[in-house]
């Protein structure tokens, strides 16, 4: 009796109509022809269109980019680098390093069809209070003297950013 109960292979009882597992009728028989043909119609017509060329499908992304004006900085916008130790106070020695910074400028050359890069060096001077016209309260706490300040007032930025 209880090896009746862990049987995995045991018959499962199903309804038989005529010993047939399913009742054929004339609508279902209808049916399944009209899906049947509705197939091998779509199938028929996408395999003409691939072989004739017929109705082509393209798919593009087109990225629609506005080219902004140029801002220009102006006395409001600092910009400062420097170096700090772990401690957080500023490091200055230029025998041990050297502060460089560039301009690089990529445009689209029309006549030779292809773009173009530009490299100017930034004017980079030892920071100090006069370099600052706005928050003067603020920028007097900091050791100024030990952290570099970028010329900025003939760049900007615009144009297309990727």
């Amino acid at each position: 009796m209880f090896l009746l109960y862990i049987d995995v292979f045991g018959n499962t009882p199903q309804f038989n109509v005529n010993g047939h597992k399913h009742y054929p009728s004339y609508l279902g028989s209808f049916i399944t022809f009209v899906l049947a043909g509705i197939i091998i119609f779509f199938f028929v017509m996408f395999a003409l269109q691939i072989f004739h060329h017929s109705n082509p499908n393209v798919v593009y992304t087109s990225y629609i980019s506005e080219d902004p004006e140029m801002v220009k900085f102006t006395d409001k916008f600092i910009l400062t680098l420097g170096l700090q130790f772990p401690n957080y106070t500023s490091y200055l020695d230029e025998t041990v390093y050297k502060i460089r910074a560039f301009s690089v400028t990529t445009y689209y050359n029309q006549e030779k069809k292809e773009y173009l890069k530009t490299k100017e060096e930034i004017n980079v001077v030892q920071c100090s209070y006069f370099n600052f016209t706005i928050l003067k309260e603020y920028f007097e706490a900091l050791p100024l003297d030990r952290l570099y300040c970028f010329d900025l007032a003939k760049y900007g930025i615009g144009g297309e950013f990727n």
